[in-house]
């Protein structure tokens, strides 16, 4: 019998793997979308981007709010980023990350689907959790931007990007942690053999489920275990995708 445990030590995983599902273009890549897709999603006129803009992030629920507006800050001080991050309606059961700057902010934005958002906390008692999950994979994007770690140059699809990524989430859950005890994060870290992908001829190939496993693992051990801070753990997170 499928409990609502069995399903969030699944469905975790699944959904934080897998919210990036965003055809390939010519300047996308994974979950990271260009200018006109995000402002497509976003509903925005094609004059919009040199308008400043106010999207404010919350979902009514006010202990959400203020949970996920905690997890935001976290995110933002574990990787050292400041984007801008808003909700979005349009084919919304998804979640992405864009260099631009829509709203105001130095460092892209993050656009997070009301529609996955919806079916999280329909499933899922502890839907904070893996929103945190989700949004960690989408900074980790946005780390990479501030960076400009062009981790898929010479590469046939994006799966150094997205495992790098994966680094990260895993790498967050580990300071959380560390913070907070009972912070869950073994459900983001659990390796589940129906989750990532073999298309490997495909451009938005991000890895098989071995390795996308392995990546959160190895993100998680390098700031719980080693606790190391994140410009050494980021040299680590490289390692491992340039091994593979």
């Amino acid at each position: 019998m499928i409990n609502k445990r069995t399903l969030l030590r699944g469905g975790l995983i699944s959904l934080l793997w897998g919210a990036c599902k965003c055809s390939a273009a010519s300047n996308e890549f994974g979950c990271s979308i260009s200018i006109d897709h995000a402002r497509s999603l976003l509903d925005l006129p094609s004059d919009a981007i040199a308008k400043k803009i106010e999207i404010v992030p919350r979902t009514g629920n006010q202990n959400f709010d203020r949970n996920a507006a905690k997890t935001l800050s976290f995110l933002c001080d574990l990787f050292n980023v400041d984007p801008a991050f808003t909700f979005f309606k349009k084919n919304s059961n998804n979640a992405f990350a864009t260099s631009y700057n829509f709203f105001g902010k130095n460092d892209g934005t993050v656009l997070f689907g009301r529609d996955l958002l919806f079916d999280l906390q329909k499933k899922f008692d502890v839907s904070d959790e893996i929103f945190g999950g989700i949004c960690a994979h989408e900074f980790g994007h946005i780390f990479q931007f501030k960076n400009r770690l062009n981790l898929d140059v010479g590469e046939e699809n994006v799966r150094k990007s997205e495992l790098h990524a994966d680094f990260l989430s895993g790498y967050y859950a580990g300071s959380r942690k560390l913070l907070e005890p009972n912070f869950p994060a073994a459900v983001i870290a659990m390796s589940h053999e129906s989750f990532g992908d073999f298309q490997f001829t495909s451009a938005q190939h991000h890895g098989t489920p071995a390795e996308r496993a392995k990546a959160v693992v190895l993100g998680f051990e390098t700031a719980y275990k080693q606790r190391i801070p994140l410009d050494s753990a980021n040299k680590i997170g490289i390692n491992f995708i340039s091994s593979i």
